[in-house]
């Protein structure tokens, strides 16, 4: 077994046994939570009575509040009534470690609500927590970072975003002045909050706009004003999720069948990933690979086929593979 492998296992077993005494209140020998601790593990590894029991002294000798005490011919461990008094913590190793990986994956939303929540979370976890899971935890977080996405800064937004999740909870609609993006002009909108999303950097309000009597996308850090109105409640769609794709980005627009030839070149890296929900992959005699999807027609579905450059070609539908005919001849324009 690895050194990472077995501290891996050394915490698990450790905060499994810590887990076991708080979650019950009930006092057991070394052999009980030996036996326990086995149950939990689930046959992913053994391991001796011996090392149980150097496990509860690294415990005890980590300051966390288990006591021992001498019980006919047996020593049997508890936790303090005093720690019993505080909420149990009903969380797996597992848990645990993807509560750390999230705060490295979650970068962008540094400066918000969201990231002070996330660590205040894990502040009170690592207040109960045994230093070896500690360690262990804080060595595969640092083996894992988030790469930077542009976007605004998001912090701006705080009062925004908290005003909407009431408004959610709530189902108030909600009266907002809206910086448009192409004339930087302000739009005044009353809209039916329905959801936050966070896409590319950027988190967007989705609600319905009683201005257009549509679903709309609105790009938070560009709502200047938002107070909540006095209209009537409104329901949020159950098929919600169907009315929108965020598979390329926020724009939405009518759906349409999507052909394109990948070539041999590409053909690899293409069918590592699920591009689209409906994509559909042929392999050709060539090495070349046709993509099949129904996708909403819009700037960044163009854009996703302009980032593959030369080896991908619109095969359908024609008002499609014009339009980005006329955006490579603009290209080459650009540069003559």
């Amino acid at each position: 077994m690895s050194e990472v492998s077995s501290g891996i296992y050394k915490a698990k077993r450790q905060w499994n046994l810590f887990k076991i005494l708080l979650e019950t209140g009930e006092e057991y020998s070394a052999s009980k939570l030996h036996e326990l601790n086995l149950k939990q593990m689930n046959g992913q590894c053994e391991w001796s009575l011996k090392t149980t029991r150097r496990d509860l002294k690294g415990l005890m000798a980590s300051g966390l509040p288990i006591g021992s005490k001498k019980k006919g011919r047996k020593t049997v461990y508890f936790l303090q009534k005093s720690a019993l008094l505080k909420a149990s913590v009903n969380v797996s190793f597992e848990q645990l470690l993807l509560l750390y990986l999230a705060r490295n994956m979650l970068g962008q939303i540094e400066g918000t609500i969201y990231q002070r929540a996330l660590d205040d979370l894990i502040d009170r976890i690592e207040e109960c927590m045994p230093d070896e899971v500690g360690k262990v935890l804080k060595t595969y977080q640092s083996a894992l970072s988030s790469m930077y996405c542009a976007g605004p800064a998001l912090n701006k937004a705080e009062d925004i975003i908290e005003s909407l999740h009431e408004a959610i909870a709530r189902k108030i609609p909600v009266k907002i002045s809206y910086e448009a993006i192409s004339t930087g002009e302000l739009t005044y909108r009353e809209v039916e909050p329905y959801l936050i999303v966070f896409k590319n950097g950027r988190f967007y309000l989705v609600g319905h706009c009683r201005r257009r009597n549509a679903v709309r996308f609105f790009a938070i850090n560009r709502i200047k004003v938002l107070v909540k109105s006095h209209g009537q409640p409104y329901e949020i769609p159950k098929d919600l999720n169907k009315k929108i794709d965020l598979t390329f980005g926020v724009f939405q627009g009518e759906k349409i069948d999507v052909e394109i030839k990948f070539n041999s070149d590409a053909a690899k890296y293409l069918k590592e990933t699920v591009w689209h929900p409906t994509q559909q992959l042929e392999d050709q005699p060539d090495g070349s690979v046709l993509f099949r999807a129904r996708m909403p027609d819009t700037v960044q579905l163009k854009a996703w086929i302009l980032s593959w450059g030369a080896v991908a070609k619109v095969l359908k539908p024609d008002h499609l593979r014009d339009e980005v005919i006329s955006e490579l001849e603009a290209c080459i324009q650009n540069y003559s």
